[in-house]
């Protein structure tokens, strides 16, 4: 990623988010999110589509 110009902040972030994943912290499903929105949360797909401007 580096390699690619990539912020290191960014790096820092994707890594602790596949570490967390490795260690299995996102496997639990919780609604707490859809509560505090008062909606369902967008897909990843569609949040990754908005985030990078897909």
């Amino acid at each position: 990623m580096k390699e690619r110009g990539t912020p290191d902040a960014m790096i820092q972030k994707v890594v602790g988010f596949l570490t967390d994943i490795k260690n299995g912290q996102e496997e639990e499903i919780s609604p707490d999110l859809e509560n505090l929105l008062g909606r369902q949360p967008t897909s990843l797909k569609e949040g990754l589509k908005v985030l990078f401007n897909l």
